[in-house]
């Protein structure tokens, strides 16, 4: 049986390309910590659901543009009472640029909601040129 932890992580992975924002809200802890991995200008920590939101539509405007395609394809996800880990590839095109990157989400939970994620591309630097 999986744990309540996954269903939470699984709900909110497949809110966030929906734009689904009433679920991405319920889901994440109001003081909700995002951390981007890398160099590049999407890289850093969010603090709150603000500049989480902040930080996604940003996200959502670069893979969003015209022609663009952006897909995560789901390995593995295994949960515990703190955490859920998801390992997982990333596929997308904007413009010239391409980028098929494995990475990993670690997420913390407590209580139902989503306090602190911290996402990290196989290869960062390939992530970084992809998102600048």
């Amino acid at each position: 049986m999986a744990h309540p932890n996954e269903a939470v992580v699984l709900r909110f992975l497949e809110a966030l390309p929906k734009r689904d924002l009433e679920t991405i809200e319920e889901l994440l802890a109001d003081d909700v910590v995002w951390h981007w991995a890398g160099r590049g200008p999407l890289s850093g920590e969010y603090r709150g659901k603000d500049r989480f939101s902040e930080f996604s539509a940003s996200l959502g405007r670069m893979i969003g543009e015209p022609g663009a395609k952006h897909r995560v394809e789901l390995h593995d996800i295994v949960a515990n009472d703190e955490h859920t880990i998801v390992l997982w590839t990333r596929i997308a095109e904007r413009g010239a640029a391409t980028l098929e990157s494995p990475g990993v989400g670690v997420y913390h939970l407590l209580d139902g909601k989503i306090t602190e994620v911290w996402v990290v591309h196989e290869d960062q630097y390939a992530a970084d040129e992809f998102f600048s």
